[in-house]
């Protein structure tokens, strides 16, 4: 080296950047959703267990009749009240509609006692219709023994 050689300064070395920070935020961010996620799941599970359980319950209750005590007579009948009453004017079967001879043979059937039952007075034999009484009872009462 001599000293009159001018030295020659080195080029300048490209700096290198400094290696970046790692930035865990989106790391933590997703395993918070995902635990909040898991969590959410397992409640939604837990609770239609339960709800299944509760169905099963509510239809096996569903399923098994209740005895119902059976009614006891608060009075005797007479004799007139045992029978049935039945209708004393034509009525026709197998109509697909409800007839009006079939409405009123309803109505002597609901009667349970013998005056109420020939109390009844809708039809009229003459006109063969329902357009106004006669004055003879529609219904006729049948003793049972």
């Amino acid at each position: 080296m001599d000293p009159q050689s001018p030295t020659l300064p080195t080029p300048p070395q490209p700096a290198t950047p400094p290696p970046p920070k790692k930035n865990h935020a989106l790391t933590i961010i997703l395993s918070v959703f995902l635990i909040i996620a898991t969590a959410i799941a397992a409640l939604l599970y837990f609770q239609n267990q339960k709800l299944i359980k509760e169905l099963k319950q509510y239809q096996t209750s569903m399923v098994t009749p209740t005895p119902f005590p059976s009614p006891t007579p608060t009075q005797s009948l007479s004799s007139e009240e045992v029978g049935a009453c039945r209708a004393n004017f034509p009525v026709e079967t197998n109509t697909p509609e409800l007839t009006a001879n079939q409405n009123y043979a309803a109505e002597c059937s609901s009667k349970r006692t013998e005056s109420d039952c020939l109390s009844i007075d809708l039809y009229n034999t003459g006109l063969k219709d329902f357009s106004k009484p006669d004055g003879v009872p529609d219904c006729v009462w049948t003793a049972e023994k």
